[in-house]
């Protein structure tokens, strides 16, 4: 079936504004299922950032909304589970569970207060299985980055408590939608935004050939009125090369494999652009599977503008020419500086991705927006 695509723009108020241009492809039908990237139709995979170190709380909702899992959706009790897993900004695994969901359920998820559920029979509440994880805890200063929930079909065991994945094999119709919140209790701000939505069958063929994931933009407000500044960087890959998720489920979209050698995973060149277009070139951003930094030294260091680079007005910063680091040498040949990967439509890598969101406030005033990309199919590529 041949795919017609439909892009817009859209905006969300949740606690923070956001903005975004996302292009998707239209829907046949449930088999004919891929959503590209979405902010408003139901996904598969749902990939969040969240922070719980220091004074930062985080916390992820996620509902289901998705199509019944039986013939007769009024007579329909069959659950899904929804495999969570909480990645560090160093590539680490620090924790997953599966919370079950029945139709159109919805769940709050605290990362300092993980844990397995399901849906007691009578229907009166979560009954929460297993041990707690507290991911603060098992990842210290590390214990920020990025989440995955997907959807699986559940097996809720003889008992109807229990609460696991059938089988490896993720859903082929849109399933899940969810969003995000990240809030600092020193300054009294929170910024959150939409989960980003994609196809689940461990690949993401549609976004790189929508838009360019080497060439982001990330605005700001004028950085010197900001109490609070969070620019995060979310380098995901899937499963199609290297796998990369856990255990059984390593054909789930993860984080982009960590260097052996103590290189950084995904590597950008910088410029900052102020309100008079005067644009300046800026230290090299590199980070290992998610980078957090603010925007500015005036909030914290390190800084995206680095330090003695002022800028007094908004404006955004452009990351270009980025490259990953080329975990597998022998099977996968690079054309990047020092054989690292081009990671874009027409790179070496065409199965990874690199997502931006930048949560400033002013006072306790919280926004979040998103990473903007070059549209490959009528932008220039790194222009």
């Amino acid at each position: 079936m041949k795919r017609i695509w439909k892009c817009g723009l859209t905006g969300a108020l949740a606690g923070a504004a956001a903005i975004a241009i996302i292009c998707s492809p239209t829907v046949g039908s449930a088999q004919d299922f891929d959503p590209g990237l979405t902010h408003w139709e139901a996904a598969n995979t749902l990939i969040m950032p969240y922070d719980v170190t220091g004074n930062h709380e985080s916390f992820q909702i996620v509902s289901k909304i998705g199509p019944a899992v039986c013939d007769d959706p009024a007579d329909c009790e069959n659950p899904i589970a929804t495999h969570w897993a909480f990645w560090s900004k160093d590539c680490d695994h620090l924790g997953d569970v599966f919370i079950c969901l029945t139709q159109n359920d919805t769940v709050v998820v605290d990362p300092k207060h993980l844990q397995a559920q399901t849906q007691k029979p009578d229907k009166s509440g979560a009954l929460l299985l297993g041990d707690e994880i507290n991911v603060d805890k098992v990842g210290g200063d590390a214990a920020k980055g990025l989440v995955t929930v997907t959807a699986y079909r559940a097996n809720i065991g003889q008992s109807g408590l229990g609460c696991e994945a059938v089988d490896a094999a993720a859903f082929d119709d849109g399933q899940l939608v969810g969003g995000w919140t990240i809030a600092n209790t020193s300054t009294g701000a929170a910024f959150g935004n939409d989960a980003v939505g994609l196809a689940t069958d461990g690949t993401i063929p549609v976004v790189p050939a929508a838009i360019d994931s080497t060439n982001v933009r990330i605005q700001t407000f004028n950085p010197t009125s900001l109490g609070d500044s969070l620019v995060m960087l979310l380098g995901v890959q899937d499963a199609a090369t290297t796998p990369q998720g856990v255990g059984i489920y390593a054909n789930e979209i993860a984080p982009m494999a960590k260097s052996s050698q103590g290189d950084p995973t995904v590597r950008c060149d910088a410029t900052v652009y102020d309100n008079l277009e005067n644009a300046r070139s800026l230290p090299r951003v590199e980070f290992t599977c998610a980078g957090f930094a603010p925007i500015s030294d005036n909030i914290g260091k390190p800084s995206i503008l680095g330090p003695g680079i002022p800028l007094n007005s908004s404006g955004f910063v452009k990351l270009d020419n980025c490259t990953s680091f080329n975990e597998d040498p022998n099977n996968i040949t690079c054309s990047g500086p020092s054989g690292r990967c081009i990671f874009s439509p027409n790179g070496d890598r065409q199965d990874q991705f690199l997502f931006g969101f930048h949560g400033q406030s002013i006072g306790t005033f919280g926004a979040m927006i998103s990473g903007k990309y070059t549209n490959a199919s009528i932008g220039s590529v790194g222009g």
